[in-house]
């Protein structure tokens, strides 16, 4: 397919894309409208049904909660009366008592001798008789008491002797078989110490019953009885939990245990353990306590009623209460949906209006590519052109001017490249017979190098004291380490292993010189270390690089098997005695050789027996490096010549190399290794 087709079909295809693209978003954008429509006025309803149905319930709880308070103070009014009404008559009783019975009051004496109640088999005749003389008048006060209040229906006090004095008139006769003072409401009222009240209670008449007690003591301050009224709390209750014009739908009264004392009706016990909502509550300024909360069916307002600690329950039904709520829903409901029927005949005319206006566009963009692509193409084709013939060869091809957009700078910058890569033709033929030159001048001075020591084995092969093996493997084309052996005189065999410091062509020049002057000033009968310290100062004399020498040179009798030797700053050589196994043989280093001028050298003295073997190396041996940058190091070294002690010096060096290429692995060699093995097998016979 040609650029102008492609570029003409890229372009309507962007304008059927693009156009696609705005239908797509302008119908989304049409449909999101009326959604967006349709969701405020969904959204507008729920939010009047719930900010109705919240206020309604809000409401709901404020006036169960109000009618609880409302209800609560009503009844605990009636227990407040019925308290005063008792400590009026604890503080007569405790009067009468002080008094010894002598207080002016009407005396009923007929009635009290009537009925004084004492079956305790400890208390004798005379006790009664006496208590009776001091408490006679209290039936009369009783009497009074009953007479004014008629929730009561029964009053009496009992002395901590047992002796009960009451209105006969109402006394229960289970009472003449029990002992008063073992009664829940007269341990209560002696441990309280003031006005307490009992829990409710079925009497003989089946209504609800409930005792309030206190204790009554002399003037010392010590109890001598407890009175107490017994009174009728369904007329109470009544009063709010049974009232015809009550706007609730249930009530119930819990005592302190969460027992259900009183209620309209049987109350399911759902109603207070089931889990609830809109949770209020408060404490009045009055102390009350109260609260109210939401279950699925209710709406429960609570509060506490003073004195006796009770709690009072309201019921609302729930449904009941929000049923106004829910015809207001339904009727925003039917008009929300007259409005969404609206909307959808608009949006139906809009989208036939819009897939007109599509088509139209479709078509202009058809011919408007067509045009585009023509006026586009024609440069590209020259370049493409122009492009094919430089591709082809033709780097003397300049291409045409095509203007000054960016198909004219791409032309203009072809053109360029091909001037530039006339000229980096030209120079890379000049590098490239540069490089080539060099390496063939690196090839002479590897030659040369490698001509310079000793590479014939095996050497000396007449020889029947000694066997000598040495290679190197530099780590550049030219290396600076250097090994020699040569014979001093007809008896003695020198031998020397040297590191130059630095790599390439200057340490090995540098090896050149150091190799030369070694070898000349080993004389026959001169001490090795008169020797480093003459070639020493001449090497300091010609230092200009700052390069030194580590080296390690020893001269051996071959007859007695005397060893002299000098280090220069070298590696310690290892030694193996016959039969037995590589040892390194540790002797002081001294100074590098072209480190200082005028340094003195001493040489150093070692016994070889026959059979015995010396090995000697550079330091490219133990600091040949892992790709983990871990050293071979003198341990693996000597565990590698002990592994391969009976080899030939021929065969040790090849495996003592093979081990550290092992180590080393795939990381790259960055230091000369050169090694030596000699074997000394004594003086010759014959």
């Amino acid at each position: 397919m040609s650029i102008n087709k492609r570029v003409r079909k890229a372009m309507l295809g962007i304008s059927i894309g693009a156009i696609v693209l705005l239908m797509l978003l302008s119908l989304g954008s049409i449909f999101t409208i009326r959604n967006e429509v349709y969701y405020d006025l969904s959204a507008a309803n729920e939010k009047i049904t719930k900010d109705n149905t919240e206020d309604m319930l809000n409401m709901s709880l404020r006036l169960a909660q109000a009618t609880a308070q409302l209800n609560s103070r009503r009844i605990a009014g009636e227990f407040s009366v019925i308290r005063s009404e008792l400590e009026t008559l604890k503080g007569d009783i405790e009067n009468l008592y002080n008094s010894n019975g002598l207080i002016d009051y009407p005396i009923n004496v007929t009635r009290c001798e009537e009925y004084v109640v004492s079956q305790m088999a400890d208390i004798s005749d005379d006790e009664i008789d006496r208590t009776v003389s001091i408490m006679k008048g209290s039936t009369s006060m009783f009497d009074n008491v009953l007479a004014n209040d008629s929730k009561l229906d029964y009053a009496y006090v009992v002395m901590e002797n047992g002796v009960v004095f009451s209105c006969t008139d109402t006394f229960y006769p289970e009472v003449e078989q029990a002992d008063m003072r073992t009664r829940d409401w007269y341990k209560n009222a002696v441990e309280a110490g003031g006005v307490c009240w009992s829990e409710i209670y079925l009497g003989i008449s089946g209504d609800n019953y409930i005792t309030i007690a206190a204790p009554v003591y002399d003037l010392n301050g010590d109890l001598f009885g407890v009175t107490a009224f017994d009174f009728n709390v369904t007329e109470i209750s009544d009063k709010v939990l049974k009232s015809e014009a009550k706007d609730f739908t249930d009530a119930y009264i819990k005592d302190t245990a969460g027992n259900i004392l009183l209620s309209t009706k049987s109350i399911d016990e759902k109603f207070i353990t089931n889990g609830y909502s809109n949770y209020l509550s408060s404490v009045d300024p009055s102390g009350l306590s109260s609260g109210c909360y939401t279950t699925d069916e209710l709406i429960v307002g609570f509060a506490d009623i003073a004195e006796t600690g009770w709690r009072l329950y309201i019921h609302f039904d729930y449904d009941e209460v929000l049923e106004p709520v829910e015809k207001v829903a339904a009727t925003v409901g039917n008009v929300s949906e007259a409005v969404s029927d609206n909307i959808n005949k608009v949006v139906s005319g809009t989208i036939l209006v819009f897939i007109v206006f599509i088509v139209v566009l479709l078509l202009v963009a058809f011919f408007a590519s067509k045009k585009l692509a023509k006026n586009i193409t024609a440069p590209i084709e020259a370049l493409a052109a122009g492009a094919n013939e430089i591709g082809g060869g033709n780097i003397d091809y300049v291409i045409p001017d095509l203007g000054q957009d960016e198909i004219g700078a791409l032309a203009n910058t072809f053109n360029g490249m091909t001037k530039r890569l006339h000229e980096y033709i030209d120079n890379l033929t000049t590098v490239t017979a540069e490089k080539e030159r060099i390496g063939a001048e690196l090839d002479v001075a590897t030659h040369i190098q490698s001509s310079m020591l000793p590479s014939i084995f095996p050497k000396f092969s007449n020889s029947r004291e000694f066997r000598i093996f040495a290679t190197m493997t530099p780590a550049k084309e030219v290396g600076g380490d250097f090994y020699d052996f040569f014979m001093v005189d007809e008896r003695h065999l020198a031998i020397v292993m040297a590191d130059v410091s630095g790599k390439g062509v200057p340490a090995a020049l540098f090896m050149v010189i150091g190799k030369t002057l070694i070898k000349d000033h080993t004389q026959p009968g001169r001490q090795l270390g008169d020797v480093f310290t003459k070639v020493n100062n001449m090497l300091c004399e010609s230092n200009s690089e700052g390069l030194f020498i580590t080296a390690f040179e020893g001269v051996l009798d071959l007859d007695t098997g005397d060893f002299d030797f000098v280090n220069a700053g070298h590696e310690m050589p290892f030694i193996m005695k016959s039969g037995g196994s590589f040892e390194v043989y540790k002797i002081r280093p001294g100074f590098v050789l072209a480190g200082m001028e005028d340094m003195k050298f001493r040489a150093g003295h070692m016994q070889l027996d026959p059979g015995d073997r010396l090995f000697q190396y550079t330091d490219g041996v133990t600091e040949a490096t892992s790709a983990e940058f871990e050293l071979f190091g003198m341990e693996r070294l000597e565990k590698s010549l002990n592994d391969h002690r009976d080899f030939t010096p021929e065969e040790l060096l090849p495996a003592v190399k093979q081990d550290i290429d092992s180590f080393v692995g795939e990381a790259p060699q960055f230091d000369d290794i050169t090694m030596l093995c000699l074997d000394y097998f004594g003086k010759a016979e014959g």
